[in-house]
């Protein structure tokens, strides 16, 4: 054999023994591992809540909505009895023929003057800013693409910039008779044109939109006016059981039914959009758009309120208010008690209206002030300029119904709180597990500091730039979803 054989067959076997070698090492250590206790594992799964059980079966995410023009092949008259409601015009394509007159103001906090003006087919809306000496800085001059809100109160406008929704800074006041700066704008630095329409305060507006990618202002609308599907639920399971024309003996599980859920699952369809407190968090692992009647509210979102005492009524705060009425915990009464969304045609006389609804209880036992004191001053013997009296809001020109029922004047004014309000939520919580509470209530905090409410700056050592609320679009809470 040669010396160069000799050379490659040591070479060879050389490296088979560093493999071996090699083997032998790293399955030793395993091994060692293997025997040792693990104090460097994964920390264990940590889920999210679970949904709460439901005897409806279209509260999963299995079931699909399908749209109200569906629903109304079969229900023509229940649909056609709630386009007489608010409801059904909370968002709407902008008809320029049908909107107030044309018109321009100067807004002095900000020294911005404003227009709103029809050119062609297009309802515009123009913001100029202008130095002291009158030379104009700049100018934005937007077509307007939504109207947004029935017009009962007021008639606030979206427009949209490269596919993102954006809100205007001008707003048609329906009681005032004017143009004005919209909620949340009257300040010297506020949002112009920039301020995002975000999902949060979007689907309360809307029969279903969805967001689009992680955008927070660029949405699908899947269905524009607020529908069927928001308080029955996504209508999939139902309209396919009517379609094999084999309907259920008893009741019908496939379409949730409002008035047949217990008070606080009823109450939840309606708190979605009219209970606004503080701060409001989304349970972890939950969106905006998730929460479907028939399920708990508290499934999707925790509200918090300000211990505070207060009772200034706010645009979205009329399940809190109610709450806290004597009428409300000594009844079963829940808003269908005063609120009919089928009801076949408006009423003539809604003052006689709404007193039949409170004689429907409280015949028995009339009102303590005698008839023609009454009279008096309410000439109609309005039970509710007494005991739900209309007021301001945290909106500039709204004045709203207070949902607190009561007696109003004889109630001492809020006394000035030498100690800080805390958060406290609007429900049971004991559910969520005290990791989940713990974890929102310091969601809420922050958001309550974001919110910038005049009661937060004790909680914040930064004070107020000038500016609108950072985080609150329209009058919905800000909400959390870290």
């Amino acid at each position: 054999m040669t010396d160069r054989a000799r050379t490659v067959r040591r070479l060879v076997a050389l490296v088979a023994a560093c493999i071996v070698v090699g083997l032998g090492i790293t399955f030793g250590i395993r091994w060692w591992m293997a025997r040792q206790p693990d104090s460097q594992a994964a920390p264990p799964a940590f889920p999210v809540p679970p949904y709460s059980a439901s005897r409806y079966l279209n509260t999963g995410p299995d079931t699909k909505y399908i749209g109200s023009a569906a629903c109304a092949e079969c229900h023509k008259d229940n649909h056609k009895s709630y386009l007489l409601t608010p409801h059904s015009r909370a968002l709407a394509d902008l008809d320029p023929k049908a909107e107030p007159p044309d018109a321009t103001f100067h807004h002095a906090a900000s020294s911005r003057d404003y227009r709103v003006y029809r050119k062609g087919n297009e309802f515009r809306h123009e913001e100029v800013l202008r130095t002291s000496d009158g030379t104009e800085i700049s100018r934005i001059d937007v077509p307007v693409k939504y109207l947004i809100g029935s017009g009962n109160f007021c008639r606030s406008y979206l427009i949209e910039v490269d596919g993102f929704l954006h809100e205007s800074p001008i707003t048609w006041y329906t009681q005032k008779k004017k143009w004005d700066m919209s909620p949340g704008y009257d300040f010297p630095q506020h949002w112009s044109f920039e301020r995002p329409v975000r999902i949060g305060c979007l689907h309360c507006h809307a029969g279903r939109v969805e967001p689009q990618g992680e955008a927070i202002h660029k949405v699908t609308l899947h269905e524009q006016a607020i529908g069927c599907e928001s308080c029955h639920g996504p209508g999939s399971r139902h309209a396919e059981l009517q379609r094999n024309g084999k309907p259920p003996p008893g009741e019908d599980l496939t379409i949730v039914h409002p008035g047949r859920l217990p008070r606080d699952r009823l109450e939840a369809v309606c708190s979605v959009c009219h209970l606004s407190g503080s701060a409001a968090v989304l349970v972890r692992g939950r969106r905006e758009t998730d929460f479907r009647p028939g399920m708990p509210l508290t499934d999707y979102r925790v509200d918090y309120h300000l211990d505070s005492g207060g009772e200034q009524m706010t645009v979205v705060g009329h399940m809190q208010q109610l709450r806290l009425s004597k009428c409300y915990q000594k009844s079963e009464m829940t808003c269908l008690t005063c609120h009919d969304p089928h009801a076949p045609e408006k009423p003539k006389d809604t003052v006689e209206f709404y007193r039949q609804k409170c004689l429907s209880c409280h015949e028995s036992r009339g009102c303590s002030v005698p008839l023609v004191e009454r009279k008096r001053s309410q000439p109609a013997d309005n039970c509710s300029a007494c005991h739900m009296p209309r007021g301001d809001t945290d909106i500039p020109h709204v004045a709203f119904t207070h949902h607190r029922i009561g007696n109003h004047s004889s109630r001492s004014a809020t006394k000035e709180r030498s100690d800080t309000p805390v958060l406290v939520a609007d429900a049971d919580l004991s559910h969520l597990g005290p990791i989940e509470n713990q974890r929102n209530l310091g969601i809420a905090y922050l958001k309550l500091i974001e919110n910038e409410n005049p009661e937060t700056a004790r909680y914040s050592r930064s004070s107020r730039t000038g500016r609108g609320p950072i985080s609150k679009p329209c009058t919905r809470p800000a909400y959390a979803t870290g």
